[in-house]
């Protein structure tokens, strides 16, 4: 009830841990009025608490450390007390005292500890985990696609809001929370202290993935932030090294909380083998004075996230074909047409909020089926914010529980997901540009198969499934093409460029799932360093 509470009432809860039949420690509370705001827990009366197992033994609850109330608020306050016996020494149970006199004789060495606290999150209507199948198991984590620990997605995490939840509640209380993540099963939580990074995975495609920490500070640049690591889901011996390299606004906490991109180190600080970040960089410094620009067209797949099947198709079956007169996705609006728009402008509004500098959007060939733009970037900012909007996607699908799939060909003989790349450099955009435009897919043209097994993470294979010729289905990979307006051509050039003379290119070739650094970083080398 949203009612005031008077000024001279202050509730304050009595946390103890009560020890039970099951040789366990259970947490309680009872709460006491009192008619101050408690500066410290020594003002606090002790109080006296029943034991369930006994009807004629008490025990003393003795304040200890106070927070504050994140439940009811205000002036409230919670404390947690010391378990005592009638004779003020502690239960059995109580190991706090003992360890306080420990603490006392090592106070000279100012020993620190940091606590990764892990728990698994529960159904209470069957006590079976959350998100899993009733009864069964989730997805084998040795399964080469699967990947949960530091996850992000609707079919990867459950109880992500449980988790926001419980970190607000402990800043707010005073509690030294310093970062949570995702741990190695779905609804399985580890406190810690947001760091946004790709985790290699055994299926050869890099998972995003978050941890996050607490600072003392506002941070104003990436670099402001410290070092942090992360342990290898697919080698426990191995730690990886996350290095901040650009910031971002959060769009899901708000307020001064931010997301930084990380590079992804060995313990040598030197890039991990799928981390190209590095190299698209030195490739943009020595281009630096072409001044490249970017723009990826990011094309994904939403799916239910019960099931992994298309989201609005008809349960194991399929929409209406797009060759039917009366069918019309792309572009198209209509609740018969379309699904998954509600994500669409979520993620549209969090990448604006954040910072990614997302330039437009689009509903595309089959249901379900959605685009945005990312761009103009000029240089190594075009790989850091498509990873940024991706991640962003994820997260915000997963909150609506549904997946995302950026799979180039996720549904075959159906229209695949691309992710069309325009670049320009200042000759191009400059009056009778347009011959250096052609001059660049001249190069290109000499370099197709490099391209080809830079623009999907198996090297080819995935656009193999996915360029085999027309409009919706992609250039014949096995064939170099350009022309004018021609979207079935492995280079477009934009009619309205042609017309005018200056402008900038389409490589219609890198596939949804691609690298966003190789794929920049190869159309530098090959149109600008010939390399």
């Amino acid at each position: 009830m949203s009612l005031e509470q008077p000024d001279d009432k202050v509730q304050v809860t009595y946390v103890y841990l009560h020890p039970g039949n099951d040789d366990q420690e259970h947490f309680c509370g009872k709460t006491k009025v009192v008619d101050f705001v408690p500066k410290k827990a020594s003002e606090l009366p002790i109080w006296d608490s029943g034991v369930p197992t006994s009807s004629e033994v008490e025990i003393l609850l003795r304040p200890v450390r106070l927070y504050n109330d994140p439940f009811r608020r205000g002036n409230n306050k919670l404390v947690l007390c010391d378990t005592l016996s009638d004779d003020m020494t502690p239960l059995p149970s109580n190991h706090r005292q003992p360890c306080l006199e420990a603490m006392e004789a090592a106070k000279d060495e100012h020993p620190w500890f940091g606590l990764e606290q892990e728990y698994m999150l529960m159904d209470v209507n069957d006590n079976w985990p959350l998100g899993w199948p009733k009864g069964g198991y989730p997805e084998d984590i040795h399964l080469p696609h699967v990947l949960y620990h530091s996850a992000v997605g609707a079919n990867k995490q459950f109880g992500r809001d449980v988790m926001d939840a419980h970190f607000r509640a402990c800043l707010y209380a005073g509690v030294n929370i310093s970062g949570e993540n995702a741990e190695a099963m779905p609804s399985q939580w580890e406190y810690q202290v947001t760091y946004v990074f790709s985790h290699p995975a055994k299926d050869g495609l890099e998972h995003l993935c978050n941890k996050s920490r607490v600072i003392d500070f506002v941070p104003k640049q990436a670099s402001d932030l410290p070092v942090w690591d992360c342990g290898l889901v697919t080698d426990t011996v191995t730690e990886m090294v996350l290095r901040p390299v650009r910031l971002y606004n959060d769009p899901f906490r708000g307020g001064n909380n931010k997301l930084v991109l990380c590079d992804t180190l060995t313990p040598d600080m030197t890039p991990m083998g799928s981390n190209h970040r590095q190299s698209c960089r030195e490739a943009m410094e020595a281009a630096k004075g072409e001044h490249p620009w970017f723009s990826l067209e990011q094309e994904y797949l939403l799916l239910d996230a019960s099931d992994n099947w298309p989201l609005g198709w008809p349960k194991g079956g399929y929409p209406e074909s797009i060759s039917s007169p009366n069918v019309h996705y792309l572009y198209g609006v209509g609740a018969n047409i379309q699904c998954g728009r509600d994500v669409m402008e979520a993620h549209f509004r969090a990448c604006l909020y954040a910072g990614v500098n997302i330039s437009g959007e689009n509903a595309e060939a089959i249901t379900g089926q959605w685009e945005y733009q990312v761009g103009p970037c000029e240089g190594i900012r075009i790989g850091d914010d498509v990873l940024m909007s991706r991640y962003l996607l994820h997260r915000v699908a997963e909150d609506l529980r549904i997946a995302v799939t950026f799979d180039p060909k996720p549904i075959p003989n159906m229209p695949g997901s691309g992710a069309h790349m325009n670049f320009s450099t200042e000759k191009m955009r400059a009056k009778g540009g347009l011959t250096e435009i052609e001059r660049a897919i001249e190069k290109l043209s000499k370099r197709h198969e490099k391209h080809l097994a830079l623009y999907d993470p198996h090297e080819g294979a995935d656009n193999a499934r996915r360029l085999i010729g027309s409009q919706f289905y992609g250039s014949d990979m096995n064939t170099f093409t350009s022309g004018v307006g021609n979207r079935g051509a492995s280079i477009r050039i934009p009619k309205r460029v042609a017309q005018e003379g200056r402008g900038y290119m389409e490589d219609r070739r890198p596939a949804a799932n691609c690298d966003p650094y190789m794929v920049a970083e190869a159309l530098v080398r090959t149109c600008l360093l010939n390399e």
